[in-house]
C-alpha cells in the first residue's frame, strides 16, 4: 500500500491594491489522541499512524483584492497495517484513508462555508469521518466609512448593489458607548452592510449612548468556539442633526406699495428641534444673470454681537412648527436653505452647497415670489372755474385712477394732510369731482387703502 503525502498549504492573499472583499474564518480541530492511545484495553490501530489537514485559509481575517475566492479544506489519515518483522504482505506501507478534497468551493460575496463536526473530541481511535473539523467562513464585500456626515434618519452604510438586506450568521456589530465602552448594538446586529439608521438601531434616545461620532466595529463568531475575529477596520461616522422637512410657505404677502420693500413670508416645517439644537436659515434671491444672491442668515440663537435678530419657532399644531422670517423682503423670487446644527456650532455662510458642514441642508422648493405692488396712477384736470369772483365753487376732476390695492382711494389737496375718501356712491370708483375750489393752482395727491401714494 502506498503512503499518501499531502502538503499543508496556506494560501495567504496579500492585498497589494484596493481591497474589494473581506474573508473571515473561524475553525476548531478536535484533539486527536489516536497516535498514542489505546482503545478498550487493546490497540485500536496497527503500527504507526498519522493524520493531516490541508486548509487554504485558517482562522483569521483576510483582505481580498477580488470579488470571489476559492476555499479548500482537505483531511487525510493513514496507518501502517502490516507492522513487525512477520508481516503478511508488503511491510511498512500505509493504508490511506479519506482521499480527495472534502471542500473545494469558490465563494462570491455573502457565500459561506459551514462545516459542523459531530464526532468525539478528543478522537481516541481513528477518525470516523473524513472531515473532523468545525469550520465557518464568509466572504463579504468591503464597505468603507462614509466620508460625509450622517443624521439620525440616514442609513449608516449604503445598500449593497444587489438591493437585498443581508443578515450574516455569526456577524455581530458593536458600538462604543460613551460611558460603557464597546457594546453590541441592540438591533440589526447581523446586518451587513449596516444599511439602517441610528433611529432604527437605537431609537429616539440614541444621544444618551453616543457622542459626536459613532464608532462601530463587528466581530465574526461561531457556536463551536469562544474565540472571535475582529473586523479588519473600525468605522468612525461623523454625526449631525437631522433637519426638519419643508412643508410649505404661509403668511406670504407682497410689498404693500410699489416703492416699499416690505414683503413677508413664513416657513412651515415638519417638526420641532430640541434644546441642544439650533435651526439656521439663509434667504437666497434667485438671479439668473449673476447667480443667486445670499440676502441674510438667522438662527434660533443669536449669531452676531451686533444683530440680536433670532428666529422664533412657533407650534402650528399637528406636530408642525414654523417661523416668520424676521426681516422684510423686497420684490423678487426667493428660496431658503436651512439646517439643524448643534447649539454650540457657529455656522458659516452656506455659499457652497457641497460644503460637508451643511450635510443636511434643506432647500425649500418650489421658490416663492414677492410681487411688487402696482404703482398708483391718476389724471387730474380743471373741471370748471368759479362762477363768480370769489365764489369758490370751482371744481377739479380726478379720474383714471388705477393701481395699488384697487380697493378704494383717498385724495388730499394742497398738502393739507386731510385725506378724503372717494365718494363710495359714485358709479365710477376710480373717479372723483372735488368742488369748492377757489381761483389758483391746486396740488392733488392720491393714495390707496394701504396708504400707498401715487408716485411718478
Amino acid at each position: 500500500m502506498k503512503r499518501k503525502l499531502l502538503l499543508l498549504t496556506f494560501l495567504l492573499v496579500h492585498c497589494l491594491s484596493f481591497s474589494q472583499s473581506e474573508l473571515y474564518v473561524l475553525l476548531k480541530k478536535p484533539v486527536n489522541n489516536t497516535p498514542s492511545s489505546t482503545y478498550g484495553g487493546s490497540q485500536c490501530r496497527i503500527g504507526d499512524y498519522n493524520y493531516w489537514y490541508s486548509i487554504s485559509h485558517d482562522t483569521g481575517k483576510y483582505d481580498i483584492n477580488q470579488n470571489k475566492l476559492n476555499i479548500v479544506v482537505d483531511y487525510g489519515e493513514a496507518y501502517n497495517d502490516d507492522p513487525g518483522d512477520h508481516c503478511n504482505g508488503p511491510c511498512g506501507q500505509h493504508q490511506a484513508y479519506c482521499n480527495g478534497k472534502e471542500i473545494d468551493k469558490t465563494l462570491n460575496h455573502f457565500d459561506r462555508v459551514v462545516v459542523t463536526y459531530m464526532g468525539p473530541d478528543p478522537i481516541e481511535c481513528i477518525a470516523t469521518t473524513c472531515l473532523p473539523i468545525n469550520y465557518h467562513a464568509v466572504l463579504l464585500p468591503k464597505v468603507i466609512t462614509p466620508s460625509d456626515r450622517r443624521c439620525e434618519r440616514d442609513v449608516l452604510f449604503e445598500q449593497y448593489s444587489d438591493g437585498l438586506d443581508h443578515n450574516v450568521t455569526g456577524l455581530v456589530w458593536e458600538y462604543e458607548d460613551k460611558y460603557l465602552g464597546w457594546q453590541e448594538i441592540p438591533n440589526y446586529k447581523s446586518r451587513y452592510p449596516l444599511n439602517v439608521s441610528l433611529l432604527e438601531i437605537f431609537g429616539a434616545n440614541w444621544r444618551e449612548k453616543i457622542g459626536v461620532n459613532l464608532n462601530l466595529r463587528f466581530k465574526f463568531t461561531a457556536p463551536f468556539t469562544t474565540d472571535t475575529v475582529a473586523s479588519i477596520q473600525n468605522y468612525t461616522i461623523t454625526l449631525t442633526e437631522c433637519s426638519p422637512d419643508f412643508v410649505s410657505y404661509y403668511n406670504l404677502s407682497n410689498t404693500s406699495c410699489s416703492y416699499k420693500s416690505d414683503g413677508k413670508v413664513s416657513v412651515k416645517l415638519s417638526n420641532n428641534i430640541n434644546s441642544a439644537e439650533q435651526l439656521v436659515a439663509t434667504l437666497f434671491k434667485e438671479d439668473t444673470v449673476n447667480g443667486d444672491i445670499l440676502i441674510n442668515q438667522y438662527s434660533t440663537k443669536q449669531l452676531s454681537s451686533t444683530d440680536t435678530t433670532v428666529l422664533v419657532l412657533e407650534n402650528l399644531g399637528g406636530g408642525s412648527f414654523g417661523f416668520d422670517w424676521p426681516k422684510y423682503i423686497d420684490a423678487g423670487t426667493y428660496y431658503f436653505r436651512y439646517q439643524v446644527l448643534n447649539i454650540g456650532d457657529t455656522p458659516p455662510k452656506p455659499e457652497k452647497t457641497d460644503d460637508p458642514f451643511w450635510y443636511t441642508l434643506v432647500k425649500t422648493e418650489p421658490s416663492f415670489t414677492i410681487e411688487k405692488a402696482t404703482n398708483i396712477t391718476f389724471e387730474a384736470e380743471r373741471f370748471s372755474d368759479e362762477n363768480c369772483v370769489n365764489s369758490k365753487d370751482g371744481k377739479i376732476r380726478v379720474f383714471n385712477v388705477s393701481g395699488g390695492t384697487g380697493q378704494g382711494y383717498e385724495y388730499e389737496l394742497n398738502e393739507s394732510n386731510n385725506w378724503i375718501p372717494f365718494d363710495s356712491s359714485n358709479i365710477k370708483v376710480n373717479e372723483v369731482i372735488i368742488g369748492g375750489r377757489e381761483k389758483g393752482i391746486h396740488k392733488v395727491k392720491v393714495r390707496d387703502s394701504k396708504k400707498c401714494l401715487a408716485k411718478e
